[in-house]
């Protein structure tokens, strides 16, 4: 039986590792979450991808490409910290409960799944108000705030924490994608490390390999889910009126057709590809570091 010491040390060890990988990500990837949320915002009326990126950069500067980043970059360390640390408690849960070794246990593709969803459910705590400060930085227009902590300020100062426009304002809508999100997203990389063969001479598979499972594997989360995350980012727009998931489906579609709807896909696919190669890969070396893998 493990003892409360060695519980909490490895309960440590996942947050560690995901607070890593998803500093590192964001980091990569938010010039082009910059690029997503101005297309996302402007719906069908916003001009190419290519052209956005380019009216950023000539209008704005290259800084703006990092424009609310503070927020992501010091929320999305927390995110995925909780993520890898609930999906991989889970799974330990799961573990100890068949009576099996961690070199012999194998979970199946239903309870990484449902670790998966409890994982996606924890984050929202963090990712609801982490994101509504971000889409607020990062859309257009004149703002009453300088950056990442007088927004937050700003929101909770005007508007409260809960209240229909306070910080959590979306938050329903981020626990709507990120927990199905969060089950297809763990089910793809184990998968594919079942079924990609391992070409490290330890027998295990490479940084390259996991950075490349690690992108299939956010990059396929997207798609079943991607349309909630336009309304996510329709809701939490501080020029918007929407008073739910319901009413911004129905007026978004009404005024702009359903393919809206997967405004911006993309760039949320070509994204998806290194940020979350760079987290899997580097919550993956830090667990082999630590022993737990």
């Amino acid at each position: 039986e493990e003892s409360f010491l060695a519980g909490v040390q490895r309960f440590a060890t996942h947050f560690v590792g995901g607070q890593i990988g998803g500093m590192v990500g964001i980091t990569v990837a938010y010039p082009l979450d910059t690029i997503k949320v101005r297309v996302q915002s402007l719906g069908m009326k916003s001009p190419p991808i290519f052209q956005v990126a380019k009216d950023i950069a000539t209008k704005e500067g290259f800084a703006s490409f990092y424009k609310g980043i503070e927020s992501p970059f010091m929320a999305y360390g927390i995110i995925k910290a909780t993520t890898f640390g609930v999906y991989g408690n889970v799974i330990d849960r799961f573990r100890s409960a068949s009576g099996e070794t961690k070199e012999i246990f194998k979970p199946s593709l239903w309870q990484i799944c449902l670790a998966g969803f409890a994982a996606g459910a924890a984050s929202t705590i963090v990712m609801g108000p982490a994101d509504r400060v971000k889409v607020a930085m990062q859309v257009e227009g004149a703002k009453p705030y300088t950056g990442t902590l007088s927004c937050a300020a700003y929101l909770i100062k005007e508007h409260g924490l809960f209240s229909k426009e306070g910080l959590f304002k979306g938050t329903f809508a981020t626990l709507m994608r990120d927990m199905p999100s969060m089950g297809v997203y763990y089910v793809i990389y184990e998968l594919g490390k079942k079924i990609m063969p391992a070409f490290g001479d330890d027998g295990r598979h490479t940084p390259v390999q996991m950075m490349f499972l690690g992108g299939l594997a956010g990059a396929g989360s997207w798609l079943p889910v991607y349309p909630v995350d336009i309304l996510k980012t329709r809701i939490q727009d501080p020029n918007s009126n929407y008073t739910g998931l319901l009413d911004c489906t129905l007026r978004s579609v009404r005024a702009e057709g359903p393919f809206v709807l997967y405004k911006g896909l993309s760039i949320e696919l070509m994204k998806a590809m290194p940020l979350h190669g760079s987290v899997f890969m580097c919550y993956e070396l830090w667990m082999r570091f630590t022993g737990e893998h």
